[in-house]
């Protein structure tokens, strides 16, 4: 069965800033990991992010964070690999709500 993807506001602002081919190629992977998630083994960031999971996608990593009782991934984080690792380095916490009934973000095309 299939998860539901949820996104935190400042993670699907992220994906609408980046170009259209790459935002594509990210919310194709998000899309694969929610519907493979229970034959998958997920990879766990180290650091200050240390209690969630990545997902790398060329050049950027999403931070997610799984409901497994609800079956939901919850999309926390969409950023460079330099950007999540500087998060990572950051003695603030990662937000823990999560925006309920999101729609999934779509990408905007660059000029």
């Amino acid at each position: 069965m299939s998860y539901q993807v949820e996104w935190e506001q400042d993670a699907a602002q992220a994906l609408e800033r980046l170009e259209l081919t790459v935002a594509r190629d990210i919310i194709k992977r998000i899309q694969w990991l929610a519907a493979n998630f229970d034959s998958t083994k997920p990879r766990r960031p180290t650091g200050a992010l240390k209690g969630y999971f990545k997902l790398r996608s060329g050049d950027y990593r999403v931070i997610y964070s799984v409901n497994r009782k609800s079956k939901i991934l919850i999309i926390r984080i969409v950023g460079t690999v330099a950007t999540s690792t500087a998060i990572s380095n950051d003695p603030k916490p990662v937000p823990a709500a999560s925006r309920q009934g999101q729609a999934q973000p779509k990408p905007r095309r660059m000029r």
